[in-house]
């Protein structure tokens, strides 16, 4: 079993790394050693902020309320 876990060792690290990148493109600084968790926890907070600035009518590309809203 040593083999199956060292893949999902593997596996945990690429996916922490991708999601790194990710946040990264965002403007968002990452330390290299954030554990997994932790990075998808802030990918997952990212992306119920970006559902509600969405849902709430504005847009992600511009730096300005939804129309109506100061």
């Amino acid at each position: 079993m040593p083999q199956a876990e060292n893949n999902g060792d593997r596996d945990v690290e690429r996916v922490r790394e991708e999601l790194s990148g990710r946040l990264r493109t965002l403007g968002i600084e990452v330390a290299d050693g954030l554990p997994a968790e932790e990075v998808e926890d802030l990918m997952a907070a990212v992306e119920q902020f970006e559902d509600a600035v969405e849902s709430a009518g504005g847009d992600l590309m511009v730096d300005e309320p939804p129309r109506g809203s100061t």
